[in-house]
């Protein structure tokens, strides 16, 4: 008959709570990495990093084509490499095997899978802590509630969940990263409770997997790693060396558990003259020998010996990255300007102060009238005499994940904190008083014939265990303190830490309550509710600003979208007129972020990137510079440009055009035609010969030339644009290198501004 006390039910209630919150998280992450499409095969910007390298690794080489790389390749003897780490590219390479088809299509279903695995290893991280605080307790009801909401949290109210506001090669490589870094600290915890050198094996290969993903968050397992290794082979040494103290304080638990002999028997307390068995040995760690000090070693040298390998191949470094021959230093005199400020590198202690009030600022977002009603703050405030080579949009640990920064904060400070006080404040009992308690013969206390009373926990499993995976965590956050970056991805490099923190602090502070009143419990449980709450909300809210406006290279279609929803619930709400709207005759310099500005009667419609940034389009007429074209590709291949729009005058044209380099191939590019300029080409993509709706793009007000066939981007550049009027379709009267004539009739479809005349219409009447 199966009770409550059953360790297994107590387990199964555990992680049933973990899957249904689990399943939530990844639903919600699932709906935000596709855009709200549920297509998880999307191609976008910078999503074929990892497909293209795992192809050239397949080949037997590192490098990887120019274009592909573009501003962050890094050009060693004429070739060009990636830093980022191959990891994600050797996941990719069953599917590559097999076809081309998902060539730079697998970036939202690698992140999808990197997440199921953070959520995987937070789960299991649970519970061994969970066992380390509460010890076999069983889990009722409200601890499964619990584990469902703590999932939740971690799934939706982290940065984990914010990468996917975003697919592509940057927050791929942060969100694997961190997931197998939580391997590692997983299998690290489990090997300093049990001690099993198989689960510091696992560790190790985490530990490797996570450094040659991203090297700042994986520096975190590495250094846990050697900490540990350092203490175990410290504790190996003649006792006058203070290894063993050094070792109960980081809750190694090395002192030898007392111990029967083998076949000797033990009293009890009730009849110290009877005998039965002796009791069960305690689940302690051995004592430490130099075997497993060499094992935990190794587990430490494998993944630094690996990645310094693989940037010597690369660089020629073992681990520094020469950033003198990226290409965005080659081009851009802004980097080069703070590199020469910072003699060379882009990191430095320097920077500390900066990104500790940008990352842990109380105050680091805002709140708008505009749906999600949130939005991130002013780009950080610099301390000190530091130049950044970026200010990204971000916030903070407290604004975006309060619940798990304050029960992390517990957390931590419980697990630091010393045992008598740890235990006083807890209300459990102390080492002496648990000894007495368990001399001591217990009412009502049930054992049955033959076995004794269980023995006391051993010192290893106890929150102290904790101590090193924290400090090795906190490392992992070192590289984003000291960089000359300030971006919100780099927020999921301090989840390791603050997931160990938070899933601590849960049950320290549920053991806590258990020793409470219920009335004393309620005002603080509804306090952590209404945080965790506002805290969920407001990282999924900047998610979704930062996916449908802000991030770069948004669709026109998300964003329009987003705006017209934004406005339609707005006056739904508040009435009119909108507010942060102007009607310009030509674009201001740029207002707050989300701000609008009507161009003319409806001519276009654009929204501000933010003060210092610019302007998006999220609607355009013809005027403005938006042909929607229904026309035929062409049969046959052919090495002519054949005019799509054209505009300028005789000999200064700009042309937009489309070629076939072979059957079934197809290539827009652009000319813009002046001294020393050339077509600017985009990709070759394939498409079955016949009609297709294409949107075609010359907007002279933000600079900006794109396409789409079907709905699906194919050229985009941000490049000189004439104004000269009118604009040819499908013709070239000007000369130059593009045909006179489309091959095929073009069918000119109207376009309309439905959205800039709605909002036109809840502004004032001006005369």
């Amino acid at each position: 008959m199966t009770t409550d006390l059953d360790p297994r039910r107590s387990r199964r209630r555990y992680y049933s709570g973990c899957v249904a919150g689990s399943g939530l998280a990844i639903a919600t992450f699932a709906w935000m990495i596709t855009d709200g499409t549920w297509n998880f095969f999307q191609s976008g910007l910078n999503t074929d990093f990892y497909d293209v390298q795992a192809r050239a690794l397949l080949a037997g080489h590192w490098n990887m084509p120019p274009k592909v790389l573009a501003i962050e390749g890094i050009i060693e003897h004429h070739e060009a490499y990636m830093y980022y780490g191959p990891v994600p590219a050797v996941l990719r390479m069953p599917v590559l095997l097999l076809t081309h088809r998902f060539d730079g299509r697998l970036t939202e279903v690698s992140m999808l899978l990197a997440f199921v695995v953070a959520l995987f290893f937070t789960a299991r991280l649970g519970w061994k802590i969970r066992g380390l605080v509460a010890g076999d307790r069983p889990v009722s009801r409200t601890e499964t509630l619990i584990a469902a909401a703590v999932m939740v949290m971690v799934g939706v109210g982290s940065n984990l969940f914010f990468l996917a506001s975003d697919p592509f090669v940057y927050h791929e490589a942060e969100i694997w990263g961190a997931a197998l870094a939580l391997g590692s600290f997983d299998f690290l915890v489990g090997f300093l409770v049990k001690g099993r050198p198989l689960s510091a094996i696992f560790a190790g290969l985490f530990a490797t997997l996570s450094i040659l993903t991203r090297g700042s968050v994986g520096a975190g397992p590495v250094a846990a790693l050697g900490l540990t290794a350092f203490v175990w082979i410290l504790a190996s040494a003649p006792r006058q060396l203070g290894g063993h103290h050094v070792a109960s304080w980081l809750g190694l638990g090395l002192r030898p558990a007392t111990v029967t002999a083998p076949g000797a028997t033990a009293t009890t307390a009730q009849d110290p003259t009877a005998t039965q068995p002796a009791p069960p040995t305690p689940a302690a760690l051995p004592i430490p020998s130099l075997r497993v000090g060499a094992l935990l070693l190794a587990c430490v040298l494998v993944p630094i010996v690996s990645y310094a390998i693989i940037n010597e191949i690369k660089f020629g470094t073992l681990f520094s990255l020469p950033l003198d021959k990226q290409v965005d230093t080659m081009i851009s005199a802004h980097r080069r300007a703070v590199l020469k400020a910072n003699g060379g590198s882009l990191f430095g202690l320097k920077y500390i102060p900066t990104a500790l009030v940008a990352y842990f600022g109380p105050d680091a977002i805002k709140f708008t009238r505009l749906f999600p009603w949130v939005m991130f703050p002013d780009a950080a405030r610099l301390i000190g005499h530091v130049r950044y080579d970026d200010r990204d949009w971000a916030s903070s640990i407290p604004a975006t994940m309060p619940a798990l920064a304050l029960t992390g904060l517990i957390g931590i400070v419980g697990v630091f904190l010393p045992a008598r006080r740890r235990r006083a404040m807890a209300g459990a009992p102390t080492p002496e008083s648990a000894a007495a308690a368990a001399a001591a013969p217990t009412a009502g206390a049930a054992t049955e014939p033959g076995l004794a009373p269980a023995p006391l926990a051993s010192p290893a499993a106890t929150e102290r265990a904790l101590r090193i995976p924290i400090l090795g965590a906190l490392v992992g956050t070192a590289g984003v303190l000291t960089i000359a970056f300030i971006a919100n991805r780099y927020l999921a490099d301090f989840t390791p830490l603050i997931i160990l923190g938070a899933l601590a602090g849960v049950h320290l502070t549920v053991r806590f309550f258990r020793k409470t009143r219920p009335l004393w419990r309620f005002a603080p449980a509804l306090g952590l509710t209404l945080v965790a709450v506002a805290g969920l909300w407001s990282n999924f809210g900047l998610s979704l600003v930062y996916q449908r406006e802000l991030r770069p290279a948004v669709p026109l279609s998300v964003r329009a979208g987003f705006v017209a929803f934004q406005q339609h619930l707005d006056e739904s709400l508040f009435g009119n007129p909108a507010q942060h709207v102007v009607r310009v005759s030509s674009l201001p310099p740029p207002a707050p972020a989300g701000a609008l500005a009507i161009v003319g009667s409806c001519t276009a419609l654009y929204e501000s990137a933010g003060v210092g940034s610019g302007w998006d389009a999220v609607e355009r007429s013809e005027v403005g510079g938006h042909y929607r074209l229904q026309l035929r590709f062409p049969r046959r291949a052919s090495s002519h440009w054949w005019p799509i729009l054209v505009n300028g005058k005789p000999n200064a044209g700009a042309y937009l055009a489309l070629r076939s380099p072979s059957n079934g191939e197809y290539q827009f590019g652009y000319y813009f035609q002046a001294p020393g300029q050339k077509f600017v080409l985009g990709s070759t993509f394939s498409e079955t010969p016949g009609t297709h709706l294409v949107d075609a793009v010359l907007d002279p007000l933000v600079h900006e030339v794109t396409v789409t066939v079907d709905g699906n981007t194919e050229f985009e550049l941000g490049y000189f644009v004439r104004s000269n009027q009118p604009i040819y379709v499908g013709t070239n009267p000007l000369g130059g290198p593009v045909a006179t004539r489309y091959p095929s009739k073009v069918v000119q479809r109207e376009v309309r501004t439905p959205i800039c005349n709605f909002i036109a219409r809840r502004l004032p009447n001006i005369p």
